[in-house]
């Protein structure tokens, strides 16, 4: 799994740990902390930014909902995935999403917390990902 992305009851988070408090102070997203039970609560000051950090909790940021993998048909649709773009050592994908919409969202949001990575979106299909695995 990816060290920057938390699924919790089919709901994705980008997490943003390391980044939270200039993410609170410039106000551009909204972050949450993240228990160990599932719940979230959202962050309202460097206070519960200070104690989540303190108690080893993890800060995010919504991406969406996964509820879409869930049904198997969707298997049968085309994937959109997300990947960065490392130049000469290659590129690497980060996260697969069921519609385009979802993917642009999570790209957006990676972006705006690793503005230097060069980020795309492309796509394939179930069985591609299936063979070449």
């Amino acid at each position: 799994m990816l060290d920057n992305v938390k699924i919790i009851d089919g709901f994705v988070w980008l997490i943003v740990t390391d980044s939270a408090k200039e993410l609170w102070s410039s106000g551009a997203l909204t972050i949450y902390r993240l228990y160990d039970d599932g719940t979230e609560s959202r962050i309202e000051s460097y206070d519960d930014i200070n104690d989540a950090l303190e108690n080893g909790e993890d800060i995010g940021v919504e991406i969406g909902s996964l509820s879409g993998l869930n049904d198997a048909y969707a298997y049968q649709r085309r994937k959109y995935e997300v990947g960065v773009d490392y130049g000469e050592e290659g590129t690497k994908t980060i996260a697969t999403f069921m519609t385009e919409q979802e993917a642009k969202v999570f790209m957006r949001e990676y972006s705006a917390i690793n503005p230097s990575r060069k980020v795309f979106i492309d796509t394939c299909t179930y069985d591609f990902l299936n063979n070449n695995q």
